[in-house]
């Protein structure tokens, strides 16, 4: 293999579809603060772009809704800062309440890219399990009765039985 100018292989690196899909990255969050503001920057977070659609998450349904809105706005003024248009955004509104995106969101070329914040595991607590049938149950019916709904309801007619 012989030797390439730099020019020439800074080119071709340049020209490379995963080149181009991780500039489209870096410019796409160099930009969102400043094109959606430091409030709606706090409650949203863009996750990956995929096939030309940009999917933000979201702190609540409320906030999805109402930016779901005001995407065809948003797209007008974001397409001209972006080396590709994108043609759509869609909200999810699936930010933990530390503003962290759910785990194993990704940037769509395996890794985020660099200079962004590693996303951390996520923290599940997980429900209460009723000690009689050992499935979840809501805490409220654990401690009112002790077992599920459903094993209060079979507990109870058995007692109307007898």
């Amino acid at each position: 293999m012989g030797l390439a100018s730099l020019g020439r292989i800074l080119e071709r690196l340049d020209t490379s579809p995963t080149w181009e899909q991780c500039r489209q990255w870096r410019e796409l969050l160099r930009v969102w603060g400043e094109l959606v503001g430091p409030t709606v920057q706090h409650q949203t977070e863009p996750l990956y772009i995929r096939r030309g659609v940009l999917y933000v998450a979201t702190r609540s349904p409320v906030w999805a809704q109402n930016l779901a809105f005001e995407r065809h706005r948003l797209l007008q003024r974001l397409n001209p800062l972006l080396p590709q248009p994108l043609k759509d955004i869609r909200f999810r509104p699936t930010l933990t309440p530390e503003g962290q995106p759910p785990a194993g969101r990704v940037f769509r070329g395996g890794t985020r890219p660099p200079g962004t914040a590693p996303v951390p595991p996520p923290t599940y607590r997980r429900p209460p399990i009723c000690p009689r049938c050992h499935a979840p149950a809501p805490l409220a019916e654990l401690d009112r009765w002790g077992v599920c709904s459903l094993c209060r309801a079979v507990e109870l007619s058995r007692q109307t039985l007898h």
